[in-house]
């Protein structure tokens, strides 16, 4: 079962070591990835953080940006210590074993899935809202997971000017829209209640928000997943998650102060396309600046979801390198390295998802139905992550007091090396620390899913499908 994702699997002749680095990317395309992979979360779904107005969808944010914190060290670590491409699904492999592992495979895939159709779906919402016809949304999804796949297929080495280009302009479009905001900001906006909330509970409505917080900072935890592509990984991916969260915390302030002064949150609720509300109340509805900022915004969407693409393909092929899933899809072109099969046949399973969470449940419902699919599972690999970090320093105690004597298995506890160059003091308490709030969102996760139609559908649609990748990979 075990493996290292870093390893081509191929019939031909392995690169060379110096072919291979020829074929990775520095610490800006990295640094792109990571911000493009958080975008979406920017441009849809955290409108629903203002549930109880601003000062709680503040607090919201801010619960968020200091789990991401704690997450952040922790990932870190382990991906400069189990030097693989295969994310969270090696990490968990490595430290914890097949049985934990396998549970990560499916909720990796599952949140990875439906965050793509969820993203694919507002792509086509950002495009009819600057006047594409209904009817071409098909096309739109065809054409995006089409693209996209062939660009990953050809290695990310191949689009790296262009992904660093359309992450700077994902940043310009938001400091374009604080900015637009700052013109209208009316500062009694922010101490407003959404209406029909005033006679709620502050702290039922914080927690009513808070798991949209989660949206500002979703994906960019993936970023292990492309230390295989990246030169000096050792260096770079430390280095590139730490400037990656601070980008992503400070559009999240920018976002949500801008607009919840520029706006009433029920405007905002009531939008496909959240960011064009300030747009439109500064530029008027249908004008040539909204308009255009629309396509760009779908620019914008385009980053998160090929960052998403890049991520799905990355963690179907390590899974069936474990032997997990079909082995043909743990395929690497030999001279990128880029796991072909395994993108190809994302792009066809999230296409079907897309269109038939469409059809069934129309655009809005499908959105927040995926978006609360792919949430949760993220939750439960954030805890089992998290006890990767715990079991490590339990295993290093163990090494301190048996004079460095380890068994096999806790050789692969430790990694690639037992002497890392990022080590995270008082690991265990901040692993401790950040499980403890994962369980928070959790559970306001499941008081969420009780108030709404399509979220309590998002968790039986993850239920079921866990399910059956669970028999399927069994």
């Amino acid at each position: 079962m075990y493996h290292n994702s870093t390893i081509p699997v191929s019939s031909l002749k392995p690169m060379s070591s110096k072919e291979e680095e020829a074929t990775k990317i520095d610490s800006w395309t990295v640094w792109a990835i990571g911000v493009g992979s958080a975008m979406g979360g920017v441009f849809f779904g955290w409108e629903f953080v203002l549930y109880g107005g601003f000062i709680s969808g503040l607090f919201a944010v801010i619960y968020a940006a200091i789990f991401y914190l704690l997450y952040a060290r922790v990932i870190t670590e382990l991906s400069v210590r189990y030097q693989s491409s295969g994310g969270s699904f090696d990490f968990v492999m490595d430290a914890l074993g097949i049985r934990p592992a396998i549970v990560v495979a499916i909720m990796n895939v599952l949140k990875l899935i439906c965050a793509n159709a969820a993203t694919a779906l507002a792509i086509s919402s950002y495009l009819m809202e600057a006047g594409l016809p209904t009817k071409y949304k098909y096309l739109v999804w065809i054409g995006i997971y089409g693209a996209f796949t062939t660009l990953d297929c050809i290695g990310i080495k191949q689009s790296a000017i262009a992904q660093v280009f359309a992450t700077l302009l994902c940043i310009g479009i938001v400091l374009f829209y604080v900015s637009s905001n700052l013109t209208i900001f009316k500062a009694s906006n922010l101490l407003t209640i959404p209406d029909g909330s005033g006679k709620l509970s502050t702290l039922y409505l914080f927690f009513k928000g808070l798991p949209f917080a989660v949206q500002f900072f979703d994906g960019f935890e993936e970023m292990p997943l492309l230390f295989s592509y990246t030169k000096n990984a050792e260096q770079t991916m430390p280095a590139a998650i730490n400037a990656c969260y601070v980008t992503i915390l400070t559009i999240a302030l920018g976002v949500i102060v801008s607009a919840a002064a520029s706006a009433k949150a029920d405007e905002l609720f009531n939008s496909d396309a959240p960011l064009m509300v300030g747009i439109e109340a500064v530029y008027g509805a249908g004008s040539t600046v909204a308009n255009v900022v629309a396509y760009l915004i779908v620019v914008g969407l385009l980053t998160n979801f090929f960052a998403f693409i890049v991520y799905t393909s990355q963690q179907v092929q390590a899974i069936a390198e474990a032997n997990l899933f079909p082995r043909l899809l743990a395929y690497r072109e030999v001279s990128y390295g880029a796991p072909v099969v395994a993108s190809i046949c994302s792009m066809v399973v999230g296409l079907f998802v897309t269109a038939i969470f469409e059809v069934l449940l129309g655009e809005e419902a499908a959105q927040n139905t995926l978006l609360m699919a792919s949430i949760f599972p993220s939750m439960i690999c954030y805890l089992l992550v998290l006890q990767c970090m715990v079991e490590i320093r339990r295993v290093e105690e163990k090494g301190k007091q048996s004079l460095g004597l380890f068994t096999q298995r806790e050789l692969r506890t430790l990694g690639y090396t037992t002497v890392v160059k990022f080590y995270v003091k008082d690991a265990v308490t901040r692993s401790r620390i950040a499980q403890g709030m994962v369980v928070v969102l959790m559970i306001a996760l499941l008081m969420l899913a009780f108030q709404s139609f399509d979220y309590t559908y998002g968790l039986l649609v993850f239920a079921v499908l866990a399910v059956i990748f669970y028999l399927f990979m069994s």
